[in-house]
C-alpha cells in the first residue's frame, strides 16, 4: 500500500473517486484505515491506499434462483404475491454522483417516477438524484432524514407519511393497495449485495412473494446497476435488517415512508 495525506477540502468520498476511480471504493478505503466515522478525517491525516494489484476482486454475481429470481412481467400478480411497476434509479453514476449519502434521494426519485406513472404522466427526466440531494442543502456527505425526504416528495405532488409500523404484513397491505413504500434497514444484514457498506440504508419496497420482500436497492452501480431493481430478500433476512436496533443509524424498528395520497 502507498500513503495519501489528507488535504484541505478532502472527503473520503472524493479521495476514493480520485484514487480508485470509483465512489463505491469509499467503504474499502474506510475499512483499510479503520475509520469508525468516514465523515471525520482531518488535514494531515495519513491514509493507506491500495495499489491496483492489491484491490479485492469484485463480489460474485447473485444466484439466478432463490433470493433473486428473474422478475416477472410488470406490473401484476406473481406466485404468492404481487409486484408493482416502480422505476429504478441507482444512487451512484450518471446524475447521481454529487454526494455519497444519497440513497434517500434515490428512493424518493423512484417514488416520484412511480407517482408520475400512476397519474398517466411521463417520468420527469429533469428531476435527478443529484438535483434532489443538492436541494436538501446538507452538503456532499450529509445524511438525510424522514422530514427532509417527505419534503422532497411533497414538492413533486406526492404526499408521504412516516410510519413506525412497517412490518411485513403492513408492507404487504400497502403493496396490495398498489402503493410502494420506502423503508430503513441496517445494510449489514443483507447478504446478497454489491457494496461492502454496512450502515443504515433506504430501500423501496415494490412487491412480495410468500417467502420474500422485493425491493429496489439503489446501492448497485456500474455495469451491475440494473441488478438493484426487484431484488428478492428472504423474509427472515429483511425482518432482521429492519429490527437490528439500537444501532448507530436508527433507534427504532419498522421505520418507513408510505404513500398517503
Amino acid at each position: 500500500m502507498r500513503e495519501y495525506i489528507v488535504k484541505a477540502g478532502d472527503t473520503l468520498y472524493e479521495i476514493a473517486k480520485r484514487e480508485y476511480g470509483s465512489y463505491a471504493m469509499m467503504e474499502q478505503l474506510r475499512t483499510d484505515n479503520n475509520l469508525a466515522n468516514p465523515n471525520l478525517i482531518y488535514v494531515g491525516q495519513r491514509l493507506k491506499i491500495r495499489e491496483a494489484g492489491d484491490l479485492p476482486p469484485p463480489p460474485p454475481p447473485p444466484p439466478n434462483g432463490g433470493t433473486n429470481p428473474t422478475p416477472p412481467t410488470l406490473p401484476g400478480p406473481i406466485e404468492g404475491g404481487l409486484l408493482i411497476d416502480v422505476p429504478y434509479y441507482s444512487q451512484v453514476g450518471k446524475d447521481a454522483d454529487w454526494g455519497r449519502n444519497d440513497c434517500g434521494p434515490a428512493c424518493i426519485r423512484m417514488l416520484i417516477g412511480w407517482h408520475a406513472k400512476r397519474l398517466g404522466k411521463p417520468d420527469p427526466a429533469a428531476i435527478t438524484v443529484d438535483s434532489l440531494y443538492k436541494g436538501l442543502n446538507v452538503g456532499m456527505d450529509g445524511f438525510t432524514g424522514w422530514m427532509q425526504l417527505t419534503g422532497l416528495a411533497a414538492a413533486q405532488g406526492l404526499t408521504l407519511q412516516f410510519s413506525n409500523q412497517a412490518t411485513v404484513p403492513n408492507l404487504r397491505h400497502e403493496i396490495d393497495a398498489g402503493r410502494p413504500a420506502m423503508v430503513l434497514i441496517l445494510y449489514s444484514y443483507i447478504k446478497n449485495r454489491l457494496s461492502s457498506y454496512t450502515g443504515g440504508h433506504y430501500l423501496v419496497v415494490a412487491g412480495y412473494t410468500v417467502d420474500a420482500i422485493i425491493v429496489h436497492d439503489p446501492l448497485w452501480y456500474g455495469a451491475r446497476a440494473k441488478e438493484g431493481r426487484n431484488r428478492y430478500i428472504p423474509l427472515a433476512e429483511f425482518e432482521a435488517a429492519q429490527k437490528a436496533v439500537p444501532n448507530p443509524y436508527f433507534r427504532y424498528p419498522h421505520q418507513a415512508l408510505v404513500v398517503k395520497s
